[in-house]
């Protein structure tokens, strides 16, 4: 795994496989409102710039921008990256949405995303969207398509556990007694899975190339 980390994605691969991977017209129609994620007038420039200093079109050297590890990670650009995910995965109308929270421009601008409406999409049985394992299967498929099981087993474990446990981290919660909500955000079942969704796509595979 030390290998493959010596190329990570830059910033804007990072952001834009975030995106694509969670925007999926969940009637297959492509249609607008069709969207599990609307990026319509999103700006990822000052995330960019945020996660290790990348402006399109506007580098001093002549040499293009870095692929290995050592150029883009560190314990701030890391953070960055977690802290624009999260905001990717925020709910419309919850704190810290579109800018919302302290105002540092670190937010997913005006993105609406919804990994539950996706997720629908392809499980449509309530009985499965109630499943943790099917249900972390889905993401991990869409977030590391190509990636063997073996690869994943860690992933896969975390996630589910994610599921299976309270907002405080500790107390056992059970995804498959939670009430399957709305894909509006703000009920127990559509917080968990967007967390779940945003602890995946910080984790160390997700970054790499």
């Amino acid at each position: 795994h030390t290998a493959a980390f010596a190329k990570v994605k830059t910033p804007m691969e990072y952001t834009v496989s975030a995106i694509r991977a969670l925007r999926v017209s969940t009637n297959g129609t492509g249609l607008h409102g069709s969207w599990s994620s609307d990026t319509d007038g999103t700006s990822l420039a000052t995330p960019m710039q945020r996660m290790g200093g990348m402006v399109l079109f506007d580098r001093a050297e002549p040499d293009g921008y870095p692929e290995s590890g050592a150029g883009w990670i560190s314990a701030g650009t890391l953070a960055e990256r977690v802290r624009w995910t999260q905001s990717l995965l925020i709910a419309s109308g919850q704190t810290g949405h579109n800018g919302s929270q302290s105002g540092t421009g670190n937010d997913a601008g005006n993105s609406v995303t919804s990994p539950v409406r996706l997720l629908f999409a392809r499980l449509p049985l309530v009985a499965d969207q109630q499943d943790a394992a099917k249900v972390t299967d889905v993401f991990l498929g869409l977030l590391f398509p190509g990636e063997g099981a073996a690869n994943l087993n860690l992933y896969r474990t975390a996630a589910i556990n994610f599921l299976n446990t309270a907002d405080d981290g500790v107390t056992s919660s059970p995804f498959s007694a939670l009430a399957v909500g709305t894909t509006t955000g703000n009920n127990t079942y559509d917080t968990r899975v967007r967390g779940m969704v945003a602890m995946l796509t910080s984790m160390q595979r997700f970054q790499e190339q």
